[in-house]
């Protein structure tokens, strides 16, 4: 069932923004409507002692309300048909000459972009959008609709889910056809808009073009039926949503209050374990400091030891090389002494004096003929080895010279192989040719003969 709304001043209705995303179970399907109580209609009292715009939406804006459509500020339009009238659904955006814009934002003598119209019952696409101006904004209310997925037309057709009444036109590829058989069904009481063109056009929304209104849709046969069936059905709806924003609204504050406790009692945790943390963070750094200036210390003392014992080194060296210095020069005197002892010289003289002793001189010979073979020994290892070492670098250079030369024998043959190819290669190339020419020769001499 459809209630349907006419506002000529959009500035006066400004619903909440919906959310194009239904709830499947009947307690979450729509959001209860937000009246203004500025402008009271003495026809519907139910709707008066709602309090002034409490936006129940704010708190939670994960699971805004899906419609706030304004009872109180409309009035009956008996022109549109109740039953089957085209309308877009709040939060719908609109190709304007100011890139997509809500459907509600949208004001009579704006403008939209048109990509197509209406002729003689035809849709005629044009190749650029031209902008055309509002002529009029209708609001209505209606607890049925149609969901059109994201890209279940065509790729990116249309870009987002769109929402519209079961009977509204939609175009695609240059016909038209209605809505209810291109999406799924959804329930739900939300806020419908229609926008009126000076002539039926084709606009963009999210992505997917669809019809204008135009006042040739439908008109009713029996219109006071019609507005005697809208009292009821707007009092049976108004009813329903103080209901459910009541309900809403309880339970709203319970997860406002729940979501408080839980933010504060979050907040307290994180104090304690950021200070459990700090403290934890400036013990360590204390302990830290602690080693640290306990190993300072150690070395500091390490460093005095080494210092110590370097002194006392250098101090003991400098003690033991005058103790040494101060014995070589005793030793030295004494030498000298000795040298110039009267009973030494004497003996000196007396051993100069004695007549060479055989076995003394035959020792000296001997001595002197070991040291004589040592010494020819010495001189034989080191010619031997010399001339090893000549012998070894003559076989590598021999060595090295036979590999060379085998090398260049080995590229020479190479070298002479290829000459004996490419000269055999030739030799055929021209007898082939001798060949042919010889041939073609005689085939002319034949053809003479003939």
């Amino acid at each position: 069932m459809i209630t349907f709304t006419s506002s000529e001043p959009t500035k006066a209705i400004k619903p909440e923004p919906a959310k194009p995303k239904p709830a499947k179970p009947a307690s979450a399907k729509p959001e209860p409507a937000k009246p203004e109580p500025a402008k009271p209609e003495p026809a519907k009292p139910a709707v008066k002692p709602e309090p002034a715009k409490p936006e129940p939406a704010k708190p939670e804006p994960a699971k805004p309300a899906s419609a706030k459509p304004e009872p109180a500020n409309t009035k009956v339009d008996a022109k549109l048909p109740y039953e089957d009238g085209p309308g877009i659904r709040q939060g719908t955006l609109v190709l304007t000459d100011n890139w997509y814009t809500k459907v509600e934002d949208l004001k009579v003598g704006g403008n939209v972009m048109v990509h197509g119209i209406l002729v003689d019952g035809k849709i005629k696409m044009v190749y650029e959008p031209t902008v055309a101006s509002i002529k009029n904004i209708r609001v209505f209310i209606c607890d049925t609709g149609v969901c059109i997925k994201k890209n279940s037309l065509t790729s990116n057709t249309p870009y987002t889910d769109v929402y519209l009444t079961p009977s509204h036109q939609v175009v695609i590829d240059g016909r038209r056809t209605v809505a209810k058989k291109q999406g799924t069904s959804v329930e739900g009481v939300n806020t419908y808009f229609q926008i009126e063109l000076s002539v039926p056009s084709v606009l963009n929304i999210n992505g997917l073009f669809i019809e204008t209104f135009s006042e040739n849709f439908k008109t009713l046969t029996d219109e006071n039926s019609d507005r005697r069936l809208h009292h009821r059905l707007e009092k049976k709806i108004t009813c329903q949503l103080q209901a459910r924003f009541d309900e809403q609204h309880a339970r709203l504050e319970e997860q406002i209050t729940a979501r408080l406790e839980e933010k504060i009692t979050a907040r307290l945790e994180e104090n304690n374990k950021l200070s459990e943390k700090r403290l934890a963070e400036e013990k360590r750094l204390a302990e830290e400091k602690r080693l640290a200036d306990k190993k300072k210390v150690a070395e500091e003392k390490r460093l005095a030891d080494e210092k110590r014992l370097a002194d006392e080194k250098r101090l003991a060296d400098e003690k033991k090389l005058e103790e040494d210095m101060r014995e070589r020069l005793q030793k030295r005197d004494e030498r000298r002494n000795q040298m110039d002892d009267p009973a030494r010289l004497q003996k000196r003289d007396e051993r100069r004096n004695q007549p060479d002793d055989p076995a003394r001189l035959q020792k000296r010979e001997e001595r002197l003929k070991e040291q004589a073979k040592k010494k020819l020994r010495d001189e034989m290892e080191r010619l031997r080895n010399e001339r090893l070492k000549e012998q070894a670098e003559k076989k590598f250079r021999d060595e090295m010279e036979r590999l060379r030369k085998r090398d260049e024998r080995r590229i020479k043959k190479e070298q002479e192989e290829q000459l004996k190819e490419r000269l055999r290669k030739l030799d055929e190339k021209r007898k082939r040719a001798n060949h042919v020419s010889n041939l073609k020769q005689n085939r002319r001499m034949t053809f003479v003969t003939m």
